[in-house]
């Protein structure tokens, strides 16, 4: 817990290279942007749980084709 809080920013996927993005058991709001899909092939791990994130899961998130681990639980995500 960072107590991180305010919202996903969009230019998360212009992260190219990131491999890991751990930001649970925060304050982050919102929706999760679409824009998460465009990280690419070096996002392994996506870690956005315990949050009070809201909305639909984007489907985009489809595209991290080498995700190992995608924690979303503990949101009020629907999808």
């Amino acid at each position: 817990n960072n107590n991180i809080e305010g919202t996903l920013p969009t230019s998360f996927g212009l992260m190219t290279e990131l491999a890991s993005l751990g930001l649970f058991n925060n304050e982050l709001r919102g929706n999760i942007p679409t824009e998460i899909g465009d990280i690419g092939p070096a996002l392994r791990y996506l870690l956005l749980d315990d949050n009070v994130l809201e909305g639909t899961i984007p489907t985009e998130l489809a595209l991290l084709d080498n995700l190992l681990d995608l924690f979303l639980d503990g949101n009020e995500l629907i999808g």
